[in-house]
């Protein structure tokens, strides 16, 4: 009640000039035997259109008389969703240039509930970040089959408070959920978090959803985070620009939320992906991972500095991060993203790759293996081949020849 009462003032003040007037009456009555409570919500705003009075419970509803940007978004769907759970309606009653009254009404007799909707003991205020509205019941079953990632940082980049709180209020089951309401907030929050995957709409204040895109997938040390952009604009030169500026998907206004779901966990999925066939492969294939030109390029020059240091046993972190001409924190945000292995453990696994090489040669023992990829005691250098591709080289060597 809460939340669907919070909608209808909140509409009501965006609609409503100054030194207007909005009045909250609520008062019960009796209807077949059944007594009810009605509260209506009255304002001397601009008024919503005879033909129009039945769309605007509609999500994404945008009344064409106004000259504001943001409209009710789906505020008012919300509220009208929420009303019908408690077997109520609400009633829109308008005039252009006078003004609006939206009446919530429900029963209030316990025979109206059945014994499961109804509960004996006093429940706890929620804050409004924890209610659940009905948008999310419709998608809890098609969530059920992916587990919750804390590791995961999504950061969701959007003017219209509604359509946050609905994103927000949903993927905040699954993920670590930031929020932005334009690009330059977005671009701060990504400084100084691990982001790894950013939705946002397309056109918003001071920065908008493509200059955002450009920026991040711009810049070597933001370039591996993945974007979906969300936008009503849905024409294919539209979609054709939305990519140009690098984003890895596009998702057209209205949208379904199990669309959005399920978009971001193939792109988590897709990326786990990349990061086990780059670990488990013996052999050294960036282009097949199909990353984009930047990041390819980035891991193509991390193996090349490893390379030219093989078998340098202390070649070390400061060093490679100097090479790389990126700051410590920022080698490993990215090197684990795009790998998941740490920029040790990356290191690690260049050097054992080459070892598999080399050990096809059946001539060259392992001592001399371990010394030329930079370890410096065969027996750890064992250890570790065997934990990275389950067998040690000795068996491996024996199996190549």
């Amino acid at each position: 009640m809460d939340k669907a009462l919070y909608n209808i003032i909140s509409n009501a003040f965006k609609f409503t000039p100054n030194e207007g007037t909005i009045e909250v009456v609520a008062k019960t009555h009796t209807k077949f035997e059944t007594d009810y409570v009605s509260i209506s919500v009255s304002d001397t705003g601009m008024g919503i259109s005879v033909d129009e009075q039945q769309s605007v419970f509609e999500r994404f509803y945008t009344n064409k008389n106004s000259k504001i940007d943001n409209t009710n978004g789906i505020g008012l769907s919300i509220s009208y969703d929420l009303i019908k759970l408690h077997h109520g309606q609400v009633l829109v009653s308008s005039e252009l240039g006078k003004g609006s009254t939206f009446t919530i009404e429900i029963p209030i007799d316990k025979a109206a509930y059945s014994a499961q909707e109804i509960t004996n003991t006093l429940p706890t205020i929620l804050d409004s970040d924890e209610l659940e509205t009905i948008y999310e019941d419709e998608i809890m079953e098609e969530q059920e089959h992916y587990s919750p990632d804390n590791s995961v940082n999504v950061l969701i980049v959007e003017d219209n408070e509604d359509i946050l709180f609905t994103i927000r209020n949903i993927l905040q089951k699954q993920y670590n959920v930031y929020t932005a309401s334009n690009g330059a907030m977005a671009l701060e929050i990504v400084k100084d978090n691990n982001i790894d995957i950013i939705v946002s709409d397309v056109m918003m204040p001071e920065m908008d959803g493509l200059e955002l895109c450009r920026t991040i997938k711009g810049d070597l040390e933001t370039s591996h985070i993945s974007i979906l952009l969300l936008t009503a604009k849905n024409r294919v030169e539209d979609r054709i620009e939305c990519y140009e500026a690098g984003t890895d998907g596009y998702i057209s206004k209205p949208f379904d939320m199990k669309v959005l779901v399920a978009r971001i966990s193939n792109l988590l999925n897709k990326k786990k992906q990349k990061q086990q066939e780059f670990k488990a492969n013996r052999e050294i294939k960036i282009e097949t991972l199909g990353y984009p030109s930047l990041d390819e390029q980035f891991l193509t020059d991390a193996v090349k500095i490893i390379e030219n240091n093989l078998s340098d046993s202390d070649f070390n972190i400061d060093t490679y991060s100097t090479l790389l001409n990126l700051s410590k924190s920022s080698l490993y945000r990215k090197l684990k993203t795009m790998t998941s292995l740490s920029p040790n453990e990356f290191i690690r696994n260049i050097r054992l790759k080459h070892a598999c090489q080399m050990l096809k040669d059946p001539s060259i023992s392992i001592s001399e293996v371990a010394y030329s990829v930079g370890f410096t005691d065969p027996r750890y250098f064992s250890t570790c081949f065997r934990n990275e591709f389950e067998m040690t080289p000795t068996e491996y060597q024996k199996a190549q020849n």
